[in-house]
């Protein structure tokens, strides 16, 4: 019977999960290679092996080792297939590679296929849910399908439609909570990971996220999962000077992959503080990747960079470059290849308390938006923004009623470009009544982000509406 394929979470597999986990390859394939002579017929060999080809191809962007790797997941699918049937981890096996080649493939642009890894993926869980319930490990990646595919925004509804899933926001996150208590360490870091990230994108609650970091003690320094997670936290909750230590006191011992997305983020952090000559080398290394994603929004901070310090020519260059770089799927590109079809850049002083304000700098912001002259300059389109930006410092400030005030002069003047900047008023108002208990007032204006159309921040923000009217709805 030793000789028949098994499960075993050996003490060679979860070293070689942790340090897949935390992108030290080198290292996990030494540890497999020793539970492949040890134990052979243990299949959660191959089921680490995708972890490999997960973080390879999920963080270092390449296209090219996408088309080499992307047969072999048939291939261990099919080596699973002799394997005990009656384990737990046997279901539970199959589903990861499913969910994680699903997420390889929106990497790749290759929709469809990902559409059929992640059902694939729920239907094994579903099943492993049912006939093992008290297995915690199941609970980590069932319940981020469920929270995820519960608080899918209304132009991604017909694919679930399609393959028949039903999600449950707050299912979802008890379950990934749950799961944090298994005994085992294989597979834990996801669970933290899913949890963390969702209280954040789903929940909406951001402090909760950050509190979180210190709770489970992540290790941002040796783990390069949990430094992504730090610093993308850190830079969409106006803390960008906490992101640089994150990721530069990082380990960087040789045997890390480097991901390519840390060269955007201290980029994109720099530029938050003004700090254009420390921002533009990040973020031109980053324009030169092999990355489909944030590159036309790498080319446009690069350009605003060199905008603000003085150098028009070289920021009509990089703007120029927007169109012909990365895609458009992200909502960030889509914003910055529609700041391209602009004949110009927004007013100076506007533009630096924008990216003061994403940076955490609200009282520098705020001086410069409140200097009566700025108003004064502005065009029709600029003053939409500029009643936006105000909205938004006086709410990170905790200037509640001037924040309301500013969010619904937003929703009153004319945009006559479809900017974002009233669906997003909205949804800071529902947020607003939200934490005021104004639960009917909260639904009207998230439904009222629902109901804005033509903005490049749809998918997003629709997104986070969808979520906040579950959650005031008890669901």
């Amino acid at each position: 019977m030793a000789k028949q394929p098994h499960f075993k979470p050996s003490a060679n597999c979860v070293a070689a999960y942790q340090n897949f986990i935390s992108f030290k390859l080198g290292n996990g394939r030494s540890y497999l290679s020793k539970e492949i002579k040890t134990d052979p017929y243990n299949r959660l060999i191959v089921v680490l092996q995708n972890y490999e080809d997960f973080v390879q191809l999920t963080f270092a962007d390449d296209p090219d080792q996408y088309k080499r790797r992307k047969s072999l997941k048939d291939k261990r699918l099919a080596f699973l297939n002799g394997a005990d049937k009656n384990s737990p981890y046997y279901r539970l096996s199959k589903g990861i590679i499913h969910l994680q080649w699903s997420l390889i493939h929106i990497k790749y642009k290759e929709n469809w296929k990902a559409a059929n890894d992640f059902r694939k993926a729920h239907a094994y869980f579903k099943e492993n849910k049912k006939l093992f319930p008290k297995f915690k490990e199941t609970d980590i990646f069932y319940g981020a399908q469920k929270t995820i595919i519960g608080t899918l925004p209304s132009n991604y509804k017909w694919i679930t439609n399609i393959i028949g899933l039903k999600g449950n926001m707050k299912l979802g996150m008890q379950l990934l909570r749950n799961s944090i208590g298994a005994k085992s360490k294989l597979f834990k870091d996801d669970a933290i990971f899913y949890y963390i990230f969702l209280n954040e994108i789903v929940l909406n609650d951001s402090k909760k996220a950050l509190r979180l970091l210190k709770t489970y003690n992540v290790d941002t320094k040796n783990n390069y999962l949990y430094t992504f997670m730090a610093s993308n936290l850190m830079l969409n909750n106006y803390r960008a000077k906490e992101v640089i230590p994150i990721i530069q006191n990082r380990n960087k011992n040789k045997g890390y992959l480097q991901p390519i997305i840390f060269d955007y983020v201290l980029g994109a952090a720099y530029l938050h503080q003004l700090e254009y000559k420390k921002a533009i080398p990040y973020l031109k290394k980053y324009l030169n990747t092999k990355s489909y994603f944030y590159k036309k929004d790498a080319a446009l901070k690069i350009a605003f960079a060199y905008y603000l310090s003085n150098n028009t020519k070289l920021a009509n260059y990089y703007k120029a470059k927007i169109p012909n770089v990365g895609t458009s799927i992200t909502d960030m590109d889509k914003q910055a290849l529609k700041t391209y079809k602009q004949k110009r850049f927004s007013n100076k002083s506007l533009l630096k308390a924008r990216l003061l304000f994403d940076g955490g700098s609200f009282n520098a912001a705020t001086k410069i938006l409140e200097n009566n002259t700025l108003k004064l300059q502005l065009s029709t389109l600029e003053q939409l923004e500029w009643n936006y930006r105000l909205a938004r410092v006086y709410d990170e400030s905790r200037k509640i009623q001037p924040a309301i005030a500013y969010y619904k002069k937003t929703l009153t003047t004319p945009n006559p470009s479809n900017e974002y900047y009233p669906a997003r008023a909205a949804l800071q108002l529902a947020y607003i009544y939200e934490k005021l208990n104004k639960k009917s007032t909260a639904a009207k204006y998230f439904n009222k982000v629902l109901s804005v159309e033509g903005h490049e921040y749809k998918t997003s923000l629709d997104h986070k509406a969808k979520s906040g009217l579950l959650r005031i709805q008890g669901k």
